[in-house]
This record gives C-alpha cells, sequence and structure tokens, in this order.
C-alpha cells in the first residue's frame, strides 16, 4: 500500500484477484521463495552426488561384466531353446577369470606373466589329483593376446614392482 491507496494484482495462474500487498506476499511470493530454495537445494545434493560418484571412479578399479542385458532379454525373443540361451549366456557371463597377485613380484602375479612383445599369456593353473588334493600346476600359454586400450600404462605396470 502506498498513500492509503490498494494494490490490485492479477493472478493468471490462479485466475484470481488479490487486494493487498499481505495476500500478495503470502500467496505467490513466499511459495516461489521455497518452490526455489528447494530446488536449488536438490541440485547442491545432486552436484554432491556427482563429486561423490566421480571420487568413486577415480579411487577405484574399474571393472568388466560380461553377459549383457541384451542378451538376457534375448531368452524369451531370439531363442526357441532355452538350453542354447543359457550355454551362451554363461559363456558370456563366465568368460573371465581373476587371479590374486602380490605387489612385491614383478608383473603383479607369479602365476600370470604376459609378454608384450609376443603377446604371449602365461597362465599357471592348479590341477586336482584323483584324490582331491591340488598337487602341481600347469602352465597354460595364450597367444596373439592383445590389450589395444591405454597399453602405455599397461607396460609401465607390468616393468615396475609394487604396481
Amino acid at each position: 500500500m502506498s498513500d492509503n491507496k490498494i494494490f490490485v494484482e492479477a493472478n493468471y495462474k490462479n485466475k484470481s484477484i488479490i487486494y493487498n500487498i499481505y495476500d500478495f506476499e503470502h500467496a505467490l511470493v513466499v511459495k516461489k521463495i521455497s518452490r526455489l530454495t528447494n530446488k536449488l537445494n536438490m541440485i547442491k545434493r545432486g552436484i554432491g552426488y556427482q563429486k561423490q560418484k566421480l571420487a568413486r571412479l577415480n579411487t577405484s578399479v574399474v571393472k568388466s561384466c560380461f553377459g549383457t542385458k541384451k542378451l538376457f532379454k534375448a531368452q524369451h525373443t531370439l531363442y526357441n531353446d532355452h538350453f542354447a540361451w543359457k550355454e551362451d549366456f554363461y559363456k558370456a557371463r563366465h568368460k573371465t577369470i581373476e587371479l590374486q597377485g602380490l605387489n612385491t613380484v614383478t608383473q603383479g602375479n607369479a602365476c600370470v606373466k604376459y609378454n608384450y612383445e609376443t603377446n604371449l599369456l602365461k597362465i599357471q593353473l592348479p590341477y586336482e589329483n584323483k584324490i582331491g588334493a591340488y598337487h602341481s600346476s600347469q602352465w597354460f600359454e595364450v597367444e596373439n593376446v592383445d590389450f589395444p586400450y591405454h597399453k602405455d600404462l599397461l607396460i609401465e605396470a607390468l616393468n615396475t614392482k609394487n604396481s
């Protein structure tokens, strides 16, 4: 109000007329401020979450998962035989192997050796004898193994201890 006159504001969103400043403030301005502060807090929370996610990606080792969602969904559409699908899915899921190593050994593992010049991968796996105890082990050689992504980092890690 100014000079004892009443402001008349038309609110086109709610199709109502507000006759004084107090109603205008509490009907429109306070609600708008509340919505904007809520939106700002949600954006800040999202930024914090994305920063945590980035920090987690920078510190953790990236892992691969085989056996895709596309192959899983194909069991009902592309395959007539469920056992054939199950075999393909099992092969896709389990085509990796994890071998623990030591950081004091060159190349990080005494059971796996990779020669990047000849692209030869040697894996030492124990085998079970007839009694059920693990005896000696066999070396398997896999030829033409190439790691195309970040090859320079791989070579550097293979040549240093504690990596």
